[in-house]
């Protein structure tokens, strides 16, 4: 109960960021996006503020410019779309992209892609070096190739420099996150001391 608690607060201050952004119009456009480290489906009871309506038109609208970038997924999400999706990104050539699909999750669409980030000698798995790309479409309005190609572009750009070796999914990190969240990290209080003072 208490780590779904912790889970939905990390969710609901992410919201409430990118609604802080909007409003403040730090993200407003194709030109002015913003990286969110992991998925953009969120689910509507998962949150601690039932007040702030996550789910409405409104709020949602907010996402529109937040491109979602998830370093683990599950490969067989778009199995009833593409039968042979496991395959596709199995096979996905380095620095290539899958071609972008409409996922509907809870009421709102969502176009994803797939994309290799790197050339990975002796990968620990076909999945590795890979990403899940999404972002919500406002309206059901499609995304164009050509903003697709341009933030996958960008994408494999943040990929480097490597941070090789320094956590398991370095094959999958955009350095940008991988640094903050090694920042992040870095403020956390030890979990032995915790676990000591218990």
């Amino acid at each position: 109960m208490a780590i779904a608690k912790i889970q939905n607060e990390m969710l609901d201050q992410e919201r409430m960021l990118v609604e802080d952004l909007v409003l403040n119009n730090t993200v407003t456009d194709d030109y002015e996006m913003l990286i969110k480290d992991g998925s953009i489906e969120y689910k509507k009871d998962f949150t601690n503020r039932p007040d702030k309506n996550f789910a409405s038109a409104v709020f949602n609208q907010n996402f529109r410019n937040v491109v979602g970038v998830s370093k683990m997924f599950d490969p067989e999400l778009l199995s009833r779309t593409e039968s042979h999706i496991g395959t596709i990104l199995a096979e996905l050539k380095p620095y290539c992209r899958t071609k972008a699909y409409r996922y509907v999750h809870e009421g709102h669409s969502y176009c994803i892609w797939y994309l290799r980030l790197r050339n990975t000698i002796n990968r620990p798995n076909s999945y590795a070096d890979i990403i899940k790309v999404e972002m919500y479409m406002e309206g059901g309005h499609v995304k164009t190739s050509k903003l697709i190609d341009t933030i996958s572009a960008h994408l494999i750009n943040e990929a480097y420099p490597v941070c090789y070796g320094k956590d398991a999914r370095w094959a999958n990190h955009l350095y940008p996150v991988y640094i903050t969240e090694a920042f992040c990290k870095s403020n956390f209080v030890d979990e032995k001391l915790i676990i000591k003072t218990i």
